[in-house]
Order: C-alpha cells, then sequence, then structure tokens
C-alpha cells in the first residue's frame, strides 16, 4: 500500500492519513463486531455488563493480532483470505436483501404484484411473553405462547372470552322477551312495571300536547 502511495505527491502526509484511516477502520470494526457478539451472548437484551463487551473487543483484537504474527511473512495474507472467506456468504446475504428492498420499492409503487409469504408467529414462553408484554405490548404481537408446564401443572386459559356473533343475538333475544313479559304483566290486572311504563308515555304525551296547543293560542 505504501509503495502506491509512493506514486502520489507528500507522501509522509498521506501515509499519516493512511493510517489514521486504517486505524479507525479497525476500531470502529471491532467495535461492531464485539456489540454483535455481545449481544447474541447475553440473549438480545437492552443492555449488558461493560465488562463482557470489553472481552469480546479483547477476544476479536487477539485473534486478529495472533494471525498477523504467528503466520510470519504471510500474517497479511492469510488475514486476508479468512477475510474473503468470511465475507463472500455476507456478500451474496447484503444483495438479497438489497434485491429486496428494490422489489419492496416497486410493490410500493404498484409495478409488481404483491409477493406471497406465510407468515409464522415465534412462539415464546408464557414468563418471557409477559415480560415482554409489560414492557411493550405492541411488541409481541407477532408472538404467540408456548406454556412451559411441569407434570403436575396444567395451562391457564383467559377467563375473559369476547362476545360473538351467537352470543350477541342470545342477548336480543333475551331482553326482548323480557320486555315482552313486562308488557304482558303491565295488561294484567294488578297492571305493573311494563303498565306504569305506558301510562307515564301518555301523560308525557298529553302534556306535550297541550304545551302545543297554548303556543298557538298565544300567537
Amino acid at each position: 500500500m505504501f509503495q502506491f502511495l509512493g506514486n502520489f505527491p507528500f507522501l509522509p502526509v498521506v501515509a499519516v492519513v493512511a493510517i489514521v484511516l486504517i486505524f479507525i477502520f479497525f476500531v470502529t470494526s471491532i467495535d461492531s463486531a464485539s456489540i454483535v457478539m455481545d449481544s447474541m451472548a447475553n440473549g438480545h437484551e437492552d443492555e449488558s455488563p461493560i465488562r463482557q463487551r470489553v472481552f469480546w473487543t479483547v477476544s476479536i483484537g487477539l485473534v486478529a493480532a495472533s494471525i498477523l504474527l504467528f503466520a510470519g511473512e504471510l500474517g497479511l495474507d492469510a488475514l486476508q483470505n479468512v477475510v474473503i472467506i468470511i465475507g463472500l456468504p455476507v456478500f451474496i446475504l447484503t444483495f438479497v436483501q438489497a434485491w429486496m428492498i428494490v422489489r419492496a420499492f416497486k410493490e410500493d409503487a404498484g409495478e409488481l404484484p404483491p409477493l406471497r409469504t406465510r407468515q409464522w408467529k415465534q412462539v415464546l414462553p408464557v414468563e418471557e411473553y409477559r415480560r415482554r408484554a409489560q414492557e411493550d405490548f405492541t411488541s409481541v404481537q407477532e408472538y404467540s405462547i408456548h406454556p412451559e408446564y411441569d407434570e403436575t401443572t396444567a395451562p391457564e386459559y383467559e377467563s375473559l372470552v369476547p362476545n360473538t356473533y351467537q352470543e350477541i343475538r342470545r342477548q336480543r333475544t333475551e331482553g326482548g322477551a323480557d320486555e315482552a313479559a313486562e308488557l304482558a304483566e303491565g295488561t294484567g290486572a294488578g297492571g305493573g312495571p311494563g303498565r306504569r311504563r305506558r301510562d307515564r308515555c301518555r301523560a308525557d304525551g298529553g302534556a306535550a300536547r297541550v304545551r302545543v296547543r297554548s303556543v298557538l293560542r298565544g300567537k
């Protein structure tokens, strides 16, 4: 690399800039890799101990340094080969992701029909589902519950059942039957709630007619 940079003017300045860029690239690469490894080792939790992240950072740096030191003059070539071998699958996945993003843009624009896929919900234990639901209920909509019980336990079912179409029809039928019974009771000899209701409606209607007539006479 420095032989190539020797073709440019101001070689000392260009060499210093190149070294700084290599250092920044190496530090940021190790930092991102350590964050990913720490997140995977911690079960994708939000927070983890700082010493755990430091451990992964030091481990990755030691692996790279050991390849450069113990491989001798071919250490850099060996490290480049390792990067190529590991980076090729990542390149293929990135290319597929880029193609899927372009296809999604075309689907939003209406140029392509939507791609039909099967969506499977991830299964979570009851305790993990409740913990995530307490933090953010919208984040557990795509999960289903898989209870983990022992031999002496039984599953817990939700006691609150939503009103279905048959339940609503039954409630309306019972309500209509009760109202008919009240009306029938009001027509009996002893009177009742139905009778009192009709009498009240008639009294209200008569009072309204009297008020209307008085207003008309006043005009």
